[in-house]
């Protein structure tokens, strides 16, 4: 059995005695008043006799609707001071009256004290016992021929003062104790509420932590990744740059000069022709042979399609993974291009369009690509917040190479990078290459 059921059990306890204390006042009272009738009729017939029966029992009447309709309601509040002497007033008042006449009714005075101590606060408690008390013995004449007077009665009368009003303190202690005992319930019941609803919200706080310890795991395993393959990616792009910028053009310079060579060469032996050409063979091997380095190390967008096919898989990649609109616009007619001047103008689309992602908030980008005679242009334009030109967003590389990077890597093809931008009318990326 849990806290929660013993408290309950313990309130429906509690009630069951209250309902009995709530019978047994009805009881006593009830009784007296009609024992108080019956003594009268048996002791002092003349008091029911002509107006004298009308007042008895107007007095009696009232008294009993007082009791039954202000104390035992279940609307009375005993916390209420005023409607409590109120009431013993009128009470003591009706008593007062009836014990002039006789001292039949003094059982009513006897639980006018029980409901005086059951309503009042124990500080209130001497007054009303004091009056009710003194009304009891002027009603027995107990101060007639004092002390001159029978001691035995004297002595009756206070020791049953002394019990019933002993016994209903005892009850009115109960009762009290009961009120206690059921505020005790009802707060411990409240805090216990508050228990559960407080385990309730730290449930919920675990779980949205453990959540987002999964969410940042998870991006933490993905940015592991993307950082991963950026490497492998900037790291073939490296050798394919220094194979380039090294081998390709060693092996260039050394086919050129050896045709340069060649025709001067017609007084020299047969032998010497033999191993120009084949150095020649060899340089033109090598220079094969690093091209083909090259073309392997290009991005894997560019291993099985052209340059305009490569941007718009990249644009349709990136609108499912970011939800933004993405086109890709050609104009001019496509044409071969250099190895490196298709990587580079990838690259700056992806660097691009990721700086969309991160700081945009873009509903649409379009990424345009121009073929001219003279020049190649490259043009990536959203429709997001846009920047105060000077500061823009991603400058520095943030997992890529920023728009510092990007303009490094153009000015390498000797090919030039804007950006143009205003706060709240988007941000256009412009690359543009020579066409030689």
């Amino acid at each position: 059995m849990n806290v929660k059921q013993q408290l309950e059990q313990a309130d429906e306890r509690w009630g069951r005695i209250d309902a009995g204390l709530s019978r047994f006042w009805q009881l006593i009272v009830y009784a007296t008043a009609a024992l108080g009738f019956v003594q009268v009729w048996s002791n002092t017939p003349a008091l029911l006799q002509g107006w004298s029966l009308v007042l008895v029992a107007g007095l009696v009447a009232l008294h009993l609707l007082l009791f039954q309709f202000v104390l035992m309601s279940p609307r009375f509040d005993p916390t209420h001071l005023q409607l409590s002497v109120a009431y013993l007033a009128a009470q003591i008042l009706v008593l007062g009256i009836l014990t002039v006449w006789t001292r039949s009714f003094v059982g009513l005075g006897f639980a006018l004290i029980a409901q005086a101590v059951s309503i009042l606060p124990p500080r209130l408690w001497p007054y009303p016992v004091l009056i009710i008390a003194g009304l009891l013995g002027q009603s027995w004449r107990l101060y007639d021929d004092f002390p001159n007077g029978d001691w035995a009665v004297i002595a009756a009368f206070f020791f049953n003062t002394l019990l019933f009003t002993s016994m209903f303190v005892a009850f009115a202690l109960v009762a009290r104790q009961r009120e206690q005992m059921k505020a005790l319930v009802e707060q411990v019941q409240q805090a216990r509420e508050g228990a559960e609803a407080l385990a309730a919200h730290n449930a919920q706080l675990a779980e949205e932590r453990r959540q987002t310890i999964a969410a940042l795991e998870a991006a933490r395993r993905e940015l592991a990744a993307a950082e991963r393959a950026a490497g492998v990616l900037e790291e073939r792009q490296r050798l394919a740059r220094d194979i380039h910028d090294t081998l390709a053009q060693s092996f260039t310079s050394i086919v050129m000069h050896l045709e340069a060579a060649e025709p001067q060469l017609e007084r020299v032996s047969d032998s010497a022709h033999r191993h120009v050409g084949q150095a020649r063979q060899s340089a033109r091997d090598g220079l094969a042979e690093a091209r083909r380095l090259v073309w392997a190390l290009r991005p894997e967008a560019l291993d099985q399609a052209s340059l305009p096919e490569a941007l718009e898989r990249l644009a349709g990649r990136w609108s499912e993974a970011s939800g933004v609109a993405a086109t890709t616009t050609i104009t001019g007619a496509p044409r071969p291009l250099p190895a490196e001047v298709e990587v580079t103008l990838l690259r700056v689309a992806q660097e691009a369009l990721a700086n969309v992602r991160k700081h945009a908030r873009a509903t649409t980008v379009t990424l345009t690509l121009s073929f001219m005679d003279d020049a190649l242009l490259l043009d990536v334009q959203d429709d997001g917040v846009g920047f105060v030109s000077g500061v823009a967003p991603g400058a520095r590389g943030e997992g890529g190479f920023g728009l510092t990077g990007m303009r490094e890597r153009v000015a390498r093809l000797g090919g030039s990078l804007s950006v143009e931008s205003a706060p709240g009318e988007g941000t256009t990326v412009v690359v543009e290459l020579r066409a030689d």
